[in-house]
Parts: structure tokens; C-alpha cells; sequence
């Protein structure tokens, strides 16, 4: 079943929108899904409750990745191939935090190397060392 979200209206001030923006685009997130995130963040702080170790093992696998993804995705808008660069930062979001990031990640990874078998040697190399780190901790994740 789809998830279903609420729509609320939020006033901030401008100075306090760019820097949400600037934010959310060093981390391949919306302002939108940056604000979901920072309150969901600050909800579970104050319940006082802990991340899992999988969803730490996941961040952490995420962040390590972060640079290579940013050159993943620069390199496929200089091939002109930008419908799959913005495809990876949406599947980059934080949309279910970090387990489910890397599901994303290794799915959009996997249509994008079957979709694209031309894709030049250091690309398509970045691409499977990706998806492998995502696949692994997809597959230690399933279930939880």
C-alpha cells in the first residue's frame, strides 16, 4: 500500500530557505524531503530513541559512497544522459532513511546498467563499485 503523507503549509524566512537548500543539495535531497528528514531526525531525539545498527551500517555506507555518486552523476549530465543523473539523486533521497535509500540506489543502479551498456569504462566502473555497496547492504537489511 502507498504511504501516505500529510501536506502542511510552512512559513520560514529566506535566509532560513537557502540555507535549507543549499543543504538538501549537498546531500541530493529536496528542500522538502531535507525538512521530512530534520524533523523525523529531531522526533526521534526526543523520544530518545537510537538509530539501529543497520540503519547506522547503511548511512555510513551511503556516506562513504557520497563523493562517487557525485561524480556519477556530474559525469552523466556532461554525456547529456541527465534524465539518469536526476533519477539517482531521487533515489539518493532520504525517503525511509538509509536501508531504504540503498534499496533505491541499487535498484536505479541496476536499470541503469542494463539500459546503458555503452557507458564509458571509469563510469561504468564507479556505477558497479556502487551498486555493489548498496547490494550488500540491501541484501542485510531485507526483512527489518
Amino acid at each position: 500500500m502507498a504511504e501516505t503523507r500529510k501536506a502542511i503549509l510552512l512559513r520560514i524566512s529566506p535566509e532560513l530557505w537557502a540555507e535549507l537548500n543549499r543543504w538538501a543539495a549537498a546531500e541530493f535531497r529536496s528542500v522538502n524531503a531535507q525538512i521530512e528528514y530534520l524533523l523525523a531526525q529531531a522526533v526521534r531525539q526526543r523520544r530518545g530513541a537510537e538509530p539501529t545498527p543497520a540503519d547506522d551500517a547503511a548511512f555510513d555506507a551511503f556516506w562513504r559512497a557520497h563523493p562517487w555518486l557525485r561524480k556519477l552523476t556530474d559525469d552523466l549530465r556532461q554525456l547529456g544522459l541527465t534524465h539518469w543523473a536526476q533519477r539517482l539523486e531521487g533515489a539518493a533521497s532520504f525517503g525511509g532513511g538509509g536501508r531504504n535509500v540503498l534499496r533505491n540506489l541499487k535498484a536505479t543502479l541496476d536499470e541503469l546498467l542494463a539500459a546503458t551498456p555503452d557507458l564509458p569504462g571509469e563510469l561504468a566502473q564507479i556505477a558497479r563499485g556502487l551498486q555493489s555497496v548498496a547490494a550488500a547492504h540491501a541484501r542485510g537489511t531485507e526483512g527489518q
